[in-house]
């Protein structure tokens, strides 16, 4: 593994000389997802209530299984709204992370480029959840290849403003060379991640910043030849 090492020491020394800079777009991704987070949880409660009613109101059962059924489609598709909006603003802060990173001075209004793009990045996090659906399916360990060979798609449509298949193929070109390093990467951003999410107050952004930086560490390093490890820090 001869990139392991120097995209961890390249996110940890980017993280001191910028830790600043990460602030404001990770504040503005928790609230953001929070706000999401209840207003889905109203959306659930009202569901809820309504088929509470008609169970106790109504002797049908078929209009309260009618009731119940409505109410597991809306709850689906709450989740697949939350993932539509969602995901634009977390490809708008690596596309931020990665002009950091290239020594650029990117502003806080850039994260609301991942909307004005919202029909290709709903595309490729479409077509990367399920090929890693299916994979998941043979036993989990086919997913995680799966998801290691994607683990640059989205970089690659934040930098280079592409489709969502060429973003794939991309990410594959960037991966395979590198496959070992990558998977054993992605793995030691989850298992980090998981530990962070546990830390009071400051956790969850921390694991949003400290996955994106590391993410970005790599996909620059390995586009290029190295470089981008340690922008200097933003202002400078």
């Amino acid at each position: 593994m001869k990139h392991l090492g120097s995209w961890l020491a390249g996110a940890v020394d980017h993280l001191k000389n910028n830790w600043q800079a990460h602030i404001p777009p990770g504040l503005v991704f928790v609230v953001a997802t929070m706000v999401m987070a209840l207003g889905f949880t109203a959306v659930m409660v009202v569901l809820g209530g309504v088929v509470g009613f008609l169970a106790a109101v109504v002797q049908d059962e078929r209009v309260v299984l009618i009731a119940a059924i409505i109410g597991g489609i809306a709850f689906f598709a709450a989740i697949i709204v939350m993932t539509v909006l969602i995901q634009p603003l977390w490809m708008a802060y690596v596309r931020y992370t990665i002009h950091l990173l290239r020594g650029e001075k990117p502003e806080l209004g850039e994260l609301a480029w991942g909307y004005k793009h919202i029909a290709p990045v709903t595309g490729l996090i479409a077509l990367t959840m399920a090929a890693t659906f299916i994979a998941m399916l043979f036993c989990y360990f086919p997913g995680f290849l799966v998801a290691a060979a994607l683990y640059f798609a989205m970089p690659v449509m934040a930098d280079r403003e592409c489709g969502p298949i060429e973003a794939i193929k991309a990410s594959w070109e960037l991966v395979k060379a590198n496959f070992l390093d990558v998977f054993v990467l992605m793995l030691v951003v989850m298992v980090g991640s998981m530990v962070l999410s546990y830390v009071p107050f400051i956790g969850p952004m921390a694991m949003i910043i400290v996955f994106v930086v590391i993410q970005s560490v790599a996909y620059v390093q390995l586009t290029s030849g190295g470089e981008g490890s340690a922008a200097p820090p933003a202002g400078q």
